[in-house]
Parts: C-alpha cells; sequence; structure tokens
C-alpha cells in the first residue's frame, strides 16, 4: 500500500490559519473600536454644547451686572436668556435620548461589565454637569430679578422724590425756567420748545411779573411740563421691566421641570447604588462568617491531639500497604 507524503501541504494549511487569524482579530478590534468611537463622540458632543452654555453664562452675568437705568441692556439680556434657555433644554432631550439609547443598545458598544459600567458612569457625568449649569443659570436669574426689583424701588422713590418739589426748590424752578428746560433736555432728549406731536409749546412765563403771578404761576406749569415729557419714557420702561420679570419668571418655571426630570434619573442612580451597597454589605457579612466558621473548625481541629493522633494512624496504614503490597 502506497503512502502519499502529505507533511508540506499541512504546514502551508497551517500557515494560511496563522496568516488569517490575525486579520480576524484585527478586523473585531476596529468593530470595537468604532463603536467605542460613535459612543464617546456622541458623549463629547454633548459635553462641548455644556462649555459653550457656560461661556454663554459668563457673558449674562457680566450683562446683568454691568446694567444699570441710564445704560440699559434689556434686549441683549433677554435674548442671551432665551438662547442659554433653549440649549438647556436641548441638552436635557439630547441626554435622556442618549441614556435610551444606549439601554436599547441602539448605540452599539462593547457590552462587558467594564464598559457598560464605564458608559453609565459617562451619563451620569453629563447629567451632574447639565445640573450645576442649571443651577448657576438658576442664579444669574434669581440676580437678574434681585437687580430689576431694586432699580424698580429706586427709580419709584425718585419719581415720588421728582413729583413732590415744594418751598425754595419750587422758587428756584420758577425764577429758572431755562435751566429746567435744559435739564428736562439732558434728560429726555427732546427740545422744550416742542411737544411730543411737534407742535410749539405754550410760552413760558416771563419773569417781569409780579411777585405772585410769576412765581406761583410758572412752577405749575414746569411741573406739567415734566410729567408731559416723563410719563411716555416712565410708562415704557416699567412695561418693559414687567415683561423682562415675566420671562424670568417662565424660565425658572422651565428650569424647574427640568430639575424634576433630573430629581426622577438621580433617584434612580441611588436606588441602583442603595442596591449595590446592600449587596457590598451582604457579602461582607458572608466573608466575615466564613472566616468564623474556617477559625472554629480551625481550632477546634488544633486543640483536638487525638483527632491528629488518628489521622497520622491512617497516614502511616496507607504507606505501610501501598510500600509493602505495591
Amino acid at each position: 500500500m502506497r503512502v502519499n507524503d502529505r507533511t508540506q501541504e499541512f504546514y502551508a494549511t497551517v500557515e494560511s490559519m496563522l496568516s488569517r487569524r490575525p486579520f480576524n482579530e484585527s478586523f473585531g478590534l476596529m468593530s470595537r473600536e468604532k463603536n467605542e468611537t460613535q459612543f464617546y463622540k456622541i458623549a463629547m458632543g454633548i459635553g462641548k454644547e455644556n462649555e459653550n452654555t457656560k461661556g454663554k453664562l459668563k457673558k449674562l452675568e457680566e450683562l446683568v451686572q454691568q446694567n444699570t437705568l441710564l445704560d440699559d441692556k434689556l434686549p441683549e439680556i433677554t435674548q442671551m436668556i432665551q438662547i442659554i434657555k433653549v440649549d438647556i433644554s436641548k441638552m436635557s432631550t439630547e441626554i435622556n435620548a442618549f441614556q435610551q439609547a444606549f439601554k436599547d443598545k441602539k448605540i452599539p458598544y462593547v457590552m462587558n461589565g467594564y464598559a457598560i459600567e464605564n458608559a453609565n458612569n459617562i451619563i451620569s457625568s453629563l447629567q451632574t454637569k447639565l445640573l450645576n449649569t442649571s443651577n448657576e443659570f438658576k442664579d444669574i436669574l434669581e440676580l437678574r430679578t434681585k437687580i430689576m426689583r431694586e432699580q424698580k424701588l429706586r427709580k419709584e422713590q425718585y419719581s415720588s422724590t421728582g413729583g413732590s418739589l415744594t418751598g425754595s426748590n419750587a422758587s428756584s424752578l420758577a425764577s429758572s425756567p431755562h435751566l429746567f428746560g435744559s435739564r428736562i433736555m439732558s434728560k429726555i432728549g427732546t427740545p422744550l420748545s416742542r411737544s411730543n406731536t411737534g407742535s410749539p409749546a405754550p410760552p413760558v412765563p416771563d419773569d417781569d411779573d409780579d411777585n405772585g403771578k410769576g412765581k406761583s404761576g410758572s412752577y405749575p406749569y414746569a411741573q406739567q411740563q415734566q410729567q408731559q415729557l416723563y410719563e411716555p419714557y416712565s410708562q415704557s420702561y416699567l412695561d418693559s421691566r414687567s415683561s423682562a420679570i415675566d420671562a424670568i419668571e417662565a424660565t425658572m418655571t422651565e428650569l424647574g421641570q427640568i430639575y424634576q426630570n433630573f430629581t426622577h434619573i438621580l433617584a434612580g442612580q441611588r436606588e441602583t447604588i442603595q442596591r449595590i451597597d446592600d449587596d457590598i454589605l451582604n457579602v461582607d457579612m458572608n466573608v466575615t462568617g466564613a472566616q468564623d466558621y474556617l477559625m472554629k473548625y480551625y481550632k477546634s481541629i488544633s486543640s483536638n491531639r487525638w483527632l491528629i493522633i488518628k489521622i497520622l494512624i491512617v497516614v502511616l496504614i496507607f504507606f505501610f500497604i501501598f510500600v509493602v503490597f505495591l
């Protein structure tokens, strides 16, 4: 019978299999790295959005602190508040969708114990960062509300003080109507000789009248002119402040809803941590109990000399039988 030598064919087959194995391993590694890259890419995108929102919060805080009665930056502040509110709501929705997609395995990832724990830690970190950003936004809104209330109170005090001029102040205004007009022009920016409709204003009484008519007659006219020029600006200012406060209150209400969502998420995480803590305590109790039992058996064996002698006799008998008969 003739035997064929196929040794070289066997070597060639083995070399072919060895050459294929690194390719398969590298392909699996590339697939795993691709899945992890997609997961980390989404997480990094949310993190960058959070950092950009923090930069906007710093700019908003500067605008709020620099805002005064004379330098009103209400449009810029309102626009910035709306932008930040939209960003926070968007990030909250993205984090919830990201977490749900990871649980449903819609985002490919390496599903082993360490990888799942790492992914959950990343999601928890994103939620914590967003919660801190929301807290900063809430603090800035509270600061904005406080400043606006102080400005409103200061304006009311100024208005009540300006409307109750008596005595020497009335005499000075009556004797110097041009000075009063220049002050109104500097505050309002509208010529005193023109009214709001563009028609000429009534003439100012001269100082050549008698004392009773001149001084007492010019002050009511000056006070009336001041109120006519001041009321439209005061009303528009108060309306803008009222609308701004309403917008801030609405924003804080939406932030409260976001806080409630985070509260539910953190409550679930707290329950998970509590279960892990209970499991660790149970394991610790079991290990301690096993150690106590082992020490108990060790003490009973070490103190029982007769048992040691029996064991030694049995070992010697088996050794004797093994040597003599085998």
